[in-house]
């Protein structure tokens, strides 16, 4: 879940530059559909939040890897928790 949510993300992020060409290859995005409305979403982020997100994640991911036991449903809450803050 947790890499799945860092390659959304990431694609976000990548959408969000204006210098980017043919974002649907960069993203592996080839349904048109689904490219618009990944490019809709990433115009509802600033970079900062998207960059903020991916922190994020990648903390969680890290600490999920670090520390023995825990529950990973109760991390991935608190990840998105952080990314919402």
């Amino acid at each position: 879940i947790y890499t799945t949510l860092f390659h959304y993300l990431w694609n976000l992020s990548v959408l969000r530059d204006p210098r980017v060409e043919h974002g649907e290859k960069i993203t592996r995005t080839w349904r048109r559909d689904k490219y618009a409305k990944m490019l809709s979403a990433s115009k509802r982020f600033s970079n900062a939040d998207l960059a903020e997100g991916i922190q994020a994640v990648l903390q969680a991911d890290t600490e999920l890897k670090t520390i023995s036991g825990g529950d990973p449903l109760t991390r991935l809450i608190l990840t998105l928790d952080k990314i919402l803050e």
